[in-house]
């Protein structure tokens, strides 16, 4: 991954002696995974499965040059949060769902992007962000609270890599409208034994992909 990084940069910068001018963009996103990740576990009477990402949202904050008519090139940082949802069962085929705000992720990245022709007042683009986020645990991530076993879920680290397809409006200052996929949001499924409490062990390490709505500007 750093490699990869690396590589970028090193591309990027021989561009900016003919920098055409420095841009920011702010991009808010939302969206949701149409899959679960596959996980499921029991505990006492108890069956947990249909995990899945229900609600992403967040933002993203990019600076950089139009370093080619078409081409913009930079680097950035975000951060957005998960809401994942899950369906639980019990001994007496009762079953419902439950929705958990558990994480938090903060991307640090590389970005690239091509605007078919800034000059016109509506124009498509494609977008590329690759880099590392970090997975931060908002609380305990406890997914169970019977007597035996306790399960839980929690954030991973690991690879950021967002492609996005949409419309930019305006000209000097444009606002963009997209699609995009994130696929890579990690994470890993814990268990604690009620024979040895504060000792968890990881039984499953998972990612799933997210498409998103994104809103953006550039100025």
């Amino acid at each position: 991954m750093k490699k990869i990084i690396l590589i970028l940069v090193l591309v990027i910068l021989p561009m900016l002696s003919q920098a055409q001018g420095y841009h920011t963009f702010v991009d808010f996103h939302a969206g949701s995974s149409p899959s679960t990740v596959g996980t499921e576990f029991s505990t006492g009477d108890y069956r947990y499965k249909n995990i899945r990402p229900a609600l992403t949202f967040g933002m993203n904050i990019t600076e950089g040059y139009q370093v080619m008519p078409n081409l913009f090139a930079g680097i950035g940082f975000g951060g957005y949060t998960n809401f994942l949802s899950y369906k639980e069962h019990d001994s007496s085929r009762y079953s419902w769902t439950e929705t958990k705000f558990y994480a938090l992720y903060f991307p640090l990245y590389a970005n690239v992007r091509w605007t078919l022709d800034r000059q016109r007042k509506i124009t498509p683009f494609a977008d590329l962000k690759i880099g590392y986020q970090f997975g931060v645990s908002l609380n305990d991530g406890c997914m169970t609270w019977t007597s035996g076993d306790q399960y839980y879920v929690k954030p991973r680290s690991g690879i950021y890599f967002v492609p996005s397809v949409g419309v930019r409006f305006g000209k000097s200052v444009g606002f963009n409208l997209g699609i995009a996929y994130n696929t890579a949001i990690g994470m890993k499924f814990q268990r604690q034994h009620t024979t040895s409490i504060g000792t968890f062990d990881t039984f499953d390490s998972v990612t799933s992909g997210v498409f998103m709505l994104t809103l953006g500007v550039d100025f």
